[in-house]
This record gives structure tokens, sequence and C-alpha cells, in this order.
């Protein structure tokens, strides 16, 4: 290996690190996923299909965030958690005034 181990060890961390944060915001949008068939009246047969793709898709995301360790879940939630802190600061500015469901 032509790296030094603490930075390899460092590069695992934030690759981890990256991992965590990424898919989070796919497992939200999977969990959304039946919200938004339901204001958008698709058909069962076709709901059924997306759900159980989406079902698979969450289980392999939450087996890759038990697999990105116990460190990165740490420092992934607190990232996650100020990003959604900030979020509610600041999304009251764009809210839009006339709102269409």
């Amino acid at each position: 290996m032509t790296i030094s181990p603490s930075l390899n060890k460092q590069f695992n961390v934030l690759v981890n690190l990256a991992v965590v944060t990424n898919i989070i915001p796919y497992i939200l949008s999977m969990a959304a996923l039946v919200i938004i068939q339901k204001l958008a009246k698709v058909e069962a047969g076709k709901a059924r299909m997306a759900n159980v793709i989406a079902l698979i898709g969450a289980i392999y995301s939450f087996y890759a965030l038990y697999s990105s360790g116990q460190e990165a879940m740490l420092y992934g939630a607190m990232v996650t958690f100020l990003g959604w802190t900030l979020y509610g600061l600041v999304s009251p500015r764009f809210e839009l005034t006339d709102r269409h469901i």
C-alpha cells in the first residue's frame, strides 16, 4: 500500500460519512412515496409495484447505513440534524403564499 494507514483511515471515515449523509434523503423519499401516490391518484397496480421497489431500496439503504459503522452514523446524524435545523430556520422565507396541492 502506498498511502499511510492514518490517511487510509481518514479516507474511509469520509467515504462512510458521505454514504450516511446521502442515503438519509433516499430513505425519506421512499417513505414519502405512499403519500405522493395518494395525492397523485396513482392506480393500485402501479402503486404496488413502485412500493415493492421502494421497500427493496429501503432495506438496502438501511443495510448500507448499518455497514457504514458507528462513527459514521454518529457524524452523519449530527450533520443531518444540523441541516434540518438550518432548513427549519430558513424555509419560512421561501414559503409560497398561494398553496395548491
